[in-house]
């Protein structure tokens, strides 16, 4: 980039001596930053061998990059036609015959989606869920009874989740500590820490107290080559137990956490205080709770909401809405924020902006943290927020005040540089939003996010682009409890995102982003018929049952599946010079100019660029932007 201004600015002295040209200036405006390699964040660099030359893990994949600061939604659609993508205001195109592991364009035809057997049980899943908590028969055996009772008690007051949150500290702590695992440094997301409940005994059950153990400690042993006892001892040893106060109502406090070294287990005694939340509800509480005769209930719903809210679920509450929102509006939400922050700590092992003992946050030497002191605070007023819209910015301000409004000092600066990240990278947008004074409604073109909400607690949050013949999914975050689990939110939003471009926005195309055959967890989006593959080469649409079985014959799973055309391919290179000539640029001459109002000096130092971005996006859409070389 530091490059690109040094040529710009000397492109500026080699303007031809004419009058100005009223150009008609482009919709569209962008800013190119050219060719970019990085490491992959799919196969980790494994696949960099496969690559021609001598590639390093480090460079395996390569994009052309540039960012816009205004473009259509009509225009955009076009550079998805290119296989393109974009991130906030930033788009990029994979240069997939010189990346390891090449990201193909996939789109549905939504009018025509048929779903499998296995997708109709997620929408039947999530149905059943909302259903009323049906009766169900109580087990003869009265032993398991009680464990059920019991381990209801502890999901609801939050008792396993605080003890699992606790134990995978303790684990990190280890693994980042110990001399023997340090392969294993940075994996915490590897080790899943549950615990189970023992079944009482009766002087157990006399004395109300409950054992619950957790096996992680012989998980990470026998996947690291340790010796149980030595894991399952120093993980004890570290253990923060929570307080009585740590628990919903204060039912349960721990007594005591020992270590079994023989099977590598974590047993902790908990001592029961009352035997149900005060605050929920009798005749809402699952009967599993109750000792009264009667038939159980089963309420997985009703105990993830309580869990989740510390309220009781209404029967009026049991219904899953679906509200779209401009992703301006849904910024100016701080639980939209709070659910992403949660997300990415879970699924994604990021820092949690909101905990100072977050077992993540990466810690540097003196040097990085004595600079982290002296790091000036961020001032809301001061930060860029691009082009957003005026009711977005009237009101963003009160909104970061919210989030750090009770939080200790030193998080402050934490919580808002993560919201400005996150605004950056799905708020923000090129597209055009009206007059800024009130918010876009869809189906008019543009950013949106979908809110999933069940009662008072958010549960999802899907970011779509509404484009002028089709949906294109961006991004989705939720809950992680709840799509762990009760139902799959990833699997399911995709149904109600394909249901929305259908039946809403009536609109043919569903676009899913990239499919990626060298990545096993990218490949579901083929499942999703009927599909079509964008060819990497021809940029021609072809359906999935014809694109993949040639892509997976090459080693690279990379190949041109389309219909080759020699008569275009030379029609393009006869018009080459025209569309050249054609794309206006910005040069800080104080008027936009075209290629042949430059000097030779000058053609000869934006000529590559303009070369790159025709090669990148076709002939055609780069004479539709403004390409800003200031």
């Amino acid at each position: 980039v530091g490059d690109f201004c040094i040529v710009y600015i000397e492109t500026c002295l080699y303007v031809q001596a004419m009058d100005p040209i009223a150009l008609p200036s482009p919709e569209n405006v962008i800013r190119p930053f050219g060719y970019s390699t990085s490491d992959c964040g799919y196969c980790k660099g494994e696949r960099a061998a496969l690559l021609p030359g001598n590639v390093s893990a480090n460079d395996c994949s390569k994009s052309w990059g540039m960012l816009a600061d205004v473009m259509t939604a009509s225009a955009y659609e076009g550079f998805l036609a290119k296989g393109w993508r974009r991130s906030g205001i930033h788009l990029y195109k994979p240069c997939n015959f010189e990346s390891c592991c090449p990201t193909l364009t996939i789109r549905l035809m939504a009018d025509r989606f048929a779903m499998t057997r296995s997708q109709a049980k997620v929408l039947k899943k999530m149905k059943n869920l909302l259903q009323p908590p049906m009766q169900k028969k109580r087990s003869r055996k009265t032993n398991q009874k009680n464990v059920s009772m019991e381990e209801q008690l502890l999901e609801s007051c939050g008792a396993l989740s605080a003890l699992s949150e606790c134990t995978q500290q303790a684990m990190v702590h280890f693994l980042t500590t110990t001399t023997h695992a340090t392969s294993a440094n940075g994996r915490s997301s590897e080790w899943s820490v549950t615990f189970k409940v023992r079944q009482q005994s009766k002087q157990e059950r006399k004395q109300k107290t409950i054992q619950v153990v957790s096996s992680i400690c012989a998980q990470v042993a026998g996947k690291l080559g340790l010796q149980r006892q030595d894991v399952v001892n120093a993980v004890v040893q570290k253990l923060i137990l929570p307080k009585t106060t740590d628990f919903s109502g204060g039912i349960v406090s721990v007594v005591a956490a020992r270590a079994h070294p023989p099977s590598g287990q974590i047993i902790i005694t908990l001592q029961l205080l009352e035997q149900a939340p005060s605050s929920m509800p009798a005749d809402h509480m699952d009967v599993s709770m109750r000792d009264d005769g009667e038939d159980d209930y089963d309420d997985k719903l009703g105990a993830w909401y309580y869990e989740a809210t510390h309220k009781a679920l209404l029967p009026s509450q049991r219904e899953l809405t679906v509200r779209t929102v401009t992703a301006y509006e849904s910024a100016l939400d701080p639980e939209a924020f709070r659910l992403y922050a949660r997300y990415q700590h879970v699924v994604h092992d990021d820092p949690d902006p909101f905990s100072k003992d977050s077992p993540n946050k990466e810690k540097g030497d003196d040097d990085d943290a004595a600079a982290a002191e002296e790091e000036e605070n961020i001032v809301i007023g001061e930060l860029d927020w691009g082009n957003a819209p005026k009711y977005f910015l009237d009101r963003v301000e009160s909104t970061m005040n919210a989030l750090i409004q009770g939080q200790d000092q030193e998080l402050h600066n934490t919580i808002l540089s993560n919201y400005y990240s996150y605004y950056q990278f799905l708020v923000e947008a090129p597209f055009p939003f009206g007059d800024g004074n009130v918010p876009l409604q869809a189906p008019a073109c543009g950013n949106y996010h979908q809110h999933y909400r069940i009662g008072e607690s958010l549960v999802a949050v899907g970011v779509v682009d509404i484009l002028p013949t089709g949906l294109s999914s961006v991004y989705l975050y939720y809950d992680p409890a709840f799509s762990h689990r009760l139902v799959a939110l990833g699997k399911y939003a995709i149904l109600k995102e394909i249901e929305y471009t259908h039946r809403e926005l009536q609109k043919p195309y569903y676009y899913l982003g990239y499919y990626i055959e060298s990545c096993q967890k990218m490949r579901y989006k083929g499942e999703y018929k009927p599909s079509q593959l964008l060819c990497p080469k021809t940029y021609q649409w072809k359906d999935v049952e014809i694109a993949v079985p040639k892509i997976r014959e090459t080693p690279r799973h990379v190949c041109a599946f389309g219909d080759e055309d020699d008569q275009q391919t030379q029609t393009d290179i006869r018009n080459h010079d025209y569309y050249l000539g054609q794309i206006q640029m910005d040069i800080g001459a104080g008027m936009n100019v075209v290629f042949d109002m430059l000097q030779e000096s000058g053609k000869d130092v934006v000529k590559p660029i303009l070369e790159e971005f025709m090669l990148e996006a076709g002939l055609q859409l780069p004479t539709k932007c403004l390409v800003k070389l200031t």
